[in-house]
């Protein structure tokens, strides 16, 4: 029986968010759009070089992870020149490589040897770029990210593919050197405890938890998975609430 002034709407999230309605490089030149806040219909701004020095992504089958991933390069690439950025994709499915030029590809894993291999020549170089750090020398050399999609895969076994990078990660705001990672809710209750997870986690990963069981447990900063649709997840930032996104829908805009 109201007749007063209604509320507003409450602004739900699309199904699928096209990039292209995402800001640009010249809007944000600094920051990585990946898509939408619930709350805000506001873009979710990925700042690789300040606030968010790692992400991991947690999600199943289907969720849309590795298109998380693929924004993620695409992003960075529109960004950057091949001088400034390079590019390691460890990615045994081959689902995520694609995202990125020739030139800015640094080095391309598709097996755990690969990945063994790529990730000692990555730490020779941060360990130069530490050197020049703790001698007080400007440390030169284009950003390095890591592009890890199905780390359950690399690391079953307990074989460590990415263990020569683990000492660097502290640093990595200095050393300009970042780490986007995902792998499966499945089974991640016992895996964050992972050397490599551990340490993403110890140093400020910001965390986007998408569709998976709840049954796994509290994953990062105490949230919880739970069943949520393609694209859609939780950002987990430290020290902020968390938030329910949905990520555009780059997987579109790939080959």
């Amino acid at each position: 029986a109201w007749s007063g002034p209604l509320p507003a709407p409450v602004r739900m999230l699309p199904e699928s968010i096209d990039p292209a309605d995402l800001p640009d490089g010249e809007q944000e030149p600094d920051l990585l759009p990946l898509g939408l806040f619930q709350d805000t219909m506001t873009p979710i701004n990925l700042d690789l070089t300040g606030r968010d020095p790692h992400l991991l992504v947690l999600g199943d089958p289907g969720c849309g992870k590795s298109t998380v991933l693929r924004g993620v390069i695409e992003s960075l690439v529109e960004r950057y020149t091949p001088d400034e950025l390079v590019v390691a994709v460890y990615d045994v499915r081959r689902t995520t490589a694609g995202a990125c030029p020739e030139a800015f590809l640094g080095g391309h894993a598709t097996s755990t040897s690969l990945a063994t291999g790529l990730s000692a020549s990555i730490a020779e170089e941060l360990q130069r770029r530490s050197d020049a750090l703790a001698a007080g020398e400007t440390v030169e050399g284009p950003r390095i990210v890591l592009v890890v999609d199905d780390y359950d895969i690399l690391s079953s076994g307990g074989t460590g593919a990415l263990g020569a990078i683990i000492p660097f990660l502290s640093s990595a705001r200095d050393l300009r050197f970042n780490v986007v990672l995902a792998r499966p809710v499945a089974g991640a209750s016992r895996a964050l405890y992972d050397q490599l997870l551990q340490a993403l986690r110890d140093t400020g990963a910001t965390g986007l938890i998408m569709d998976g069981d709840r049954g796994e447990g509290a994953l990062i900063g105490g949230v919880r998975a739970e069943h949520l649709r393609a694209g859609r997840g939780w950002w987990v930032r430290r020290g902020r609430k968390p938030r329910l996104v949905q990520v555009g829908d780059f997987a579109s805009t790939g080959e």
